[in-house]
């Protein structure tokens, strides 16, 4: 029974949250913001549920990161969304790759999943809200969702790519140029 509640919780939290992107009632603060450092933390965050699975992860930053202006709580929530996502989905004893550097005025960011994750079919489907893979029950079809609300709001992109039988990447660039 708790754990159901736990679900239902989540997906209250998380429906409130696009909610309020959706209705575009919530504009970003921007605050400088040291990407790099952010995902060192949140890899941090999730190295437990990585190693429950006997995961590496591969992270090393280009050192050229710059410092940005963004919304540190909104960013540091799409970082974890893609991230929890990496764990969930990549199979035990794998690496999770990931890379952040700066392409074309733009930081980028990238995780890759050994593995191909999401099928060709579901790519054009799985930033939509609700949109749940198959018949999985641990999610609430939200997070990338509201993760690519999130960087839109600061005019980014957030894509994913998938090479069949190899991997899976999930990218997003924001913009090295926008001030607080």
């Amino acid at each position: 029974m708790k754990g159901e509640m736990d679900k239902f919780e989540a997906f209250v939290k998380d429906f409130l949250e696009f909610s309020k992107y959706e209705a575009k009632k919530y504009k970003p603060v921007l605050e400088d913001f040291q990407l790099g450092q952010a995902l060192k933390k949140n890899i941090e965050a999730i190295k437990l549920e990585a190693e429950k699975k006997n995961l590496k992860i591969d992270f090393k930053p280009s050192k050229n990161i710059p410092v940005i202006a963004v919304d540190a709580i909104m960013i540091n929530r799409v970082l974890m969304n893609l991230l929890n996502n990496a764990v969930k989905y990549t199979k035990a004893g794998e690496t999770i790759h990931i890379h952040c550097l700066v392409k074309d005025g733009d930081v980028l960011v990238q995780v890759k999943n050994p593995g191909a994750t999401i099928r060709e079919k579901e790519v054009p489907f799985v930033f939509d809200a609700f949109y749940r893979r198959g018949k999985e029950k641990e999610s609430t079809g939200l997070g990338l969702a509201i993760s690519k609300k999130i960087i839109d709001m600061h005019h980014g992109k957030i894509w994913v790519d998938v090479t069949q039988g190899a991997e899976t990447v999930f990218s997003f660039t924001l913009p090295v140029g926008q001030t607080t």
